[in-house]
């Protein structure tokens, strides 16, 4: 049996309904060239596996995933992710619900980052710290509650920025 309330269910169909139109955008389409010469262009040689997971999310989808392990070097990658999209004209900042989270994506991936908590109350305004063309990166994605993310995936439609989600799919398991 599954326990929940009629609210928490409601949040959670939307935040699926949200996900799957932002994942159906076409919403930047960034040449294979660009993508290429980044990942060769790294001060640290990316793995199989972190290409494959750069090639994901620089695809043209209003919404991506990158999923690893602990020490899969997702910080190698959203740093490549970062430098992809800066060249292109795109503004890049991460978020993440922990400070300590945020400041090592800020150390490690060199992406300006808030809370998910500063971000949300942020956005509300007339001045949101990122807007049409950008993209967000969202670390330790798993630890995001259902009504922020909610409210994050809302934001992403109605002010047009990128979604990135980043973690570990064991990190807390159900």
């Amino acid at each position: 049996e599954i326990f929940t309330t009629k609210n928490v269910l409601e949040k959670e169909q939307s935040l699926i309904k949200s996900a799957k139109y932002l994942a159906g955008c076409n919403w930047a389409n960034i040449p294979l060239k660009t993508v290429e010469h980044h990942i060769h262009n790294q001060s640290i040689q990316l793995s199989d596996e972190q290409k494959s997971g750069v090639y994901s999310v620089c695809m043209e989808s209003q919404l991506a995933i990158l999923q690893g392990s602990a020490g899969a070097g997702k910080s190698a990658s959203m740093q490549c992710v970062r430098d992809i999209y800066e060249s292109i004209g795109k503004q890049v900042l991460g978020a993440s619900v922990a400070q300590s989270a945020a400041k090592n994506l800020k150390n490690e991936a060199h992406i300006k980052s808030l809370t998910i908590t500063r971000l949300l109350a942020w956005l509300d305004t007339d001045r949101p710290p990122i807007s049409n063309g950008g993209v967000l990166i969202i670390d330790e994605a798993g630890q995001v509650g259902t009504f922020q993310l909610e409210q994050l995936m809302n934001f992403a439609k109605e002010l047009d920025f990128k979604i990135i989600l980043v973690g570990e799919d064991k990190q807390l398991d159900a």
